[in-house]
């Protein structure tokens, strides 16, 4: 019986490590696909501002986002990142701080990902 038991706990120990592994990267590539989407709306941002020669209004943002920006998945609200956290933008000097608050949902933390706009 014991024999059965060590098997299936190193079993059931390495799924959990594996979980672990797999949550860890799955985390990762959300980082990328965030990282992506930012730079993506950089560039829309950056070309919009050629031809009106300004940023969207930070309220108008959300709005902005969901006509600009396309995404392959009919239903996914463009204007979120993937965690769910709403795009913010800041207008500072000129420029377009486009901001992701990260895994955490905390905007101002450590693992904000952020890109910037320029006229």
């Amino acid at each position: 019986m014991i024999t059965r038991l060590i098997p299936m706990g190193m079993m059931a120990f390495g799924a959990i490590k594996g979980a672990d592994k797999l949550k860890k990267f799955l985390g990762s590539t959300q980082e990328v696909s965030v990282q992506y989407e930012i730079g993506a709306i950089v560039n829309v941002l950056e070309l919009d501002y050629l031809s009106l020669q300004s940023f969207p209004e930070p309220g108008e943002f959300s709005t902005f986002l969901k006509s600009s920006m396309k995404s392959k998945v009919k239903t996914r609200d463009t204007s979120k990142d993937q965690w769910g956290n709403s795009y913010t933008l800041e207008l500072k000097d000129g420029t377009a701080i486009v901001r992701s608050a990260g895994p955490d949902k905390v905007s101002g933390s450590s693992d904000d990902i952020v890109g910037i706009a320029k006229p």
